[in-house]
């Protein structure tokens, strides 16, 4: 399942704190084997999660290369 929460916008300052990383959505059904990713924007950076009972191994990483590939065309 992907999940994506778009692009919020929204300002990371408050007041001292400043938000730098934000992981969301995280959702699981209960499916055997699922894997689910989540993407979120914040002040121009992209958040991914990739939340499973059983994680394929690389599977972010790769989705991670993945984009950054189409990114640089």
């Amino acid at each position: 399942m992907l999940s994506n929460l778009g692009r919020l916008p929204f300002d990371t300052t408050f007041g001292h704190l400043k938000l730098e990383n934000l992981w969301a959505p995280c959702a699981l059904r209960g499916i055997e084997g699922e894997q689910t990713l989540g993407a979120v924007s914040v002040n121009g950076s992209l958040h991914l999660t990739h939340t499973s009972p059983m994680p394929i191994p690389g599977m972010l990483a790769g989705l991670e290369e993945e984009l950054r590939k189409a990114c640089a065309v």
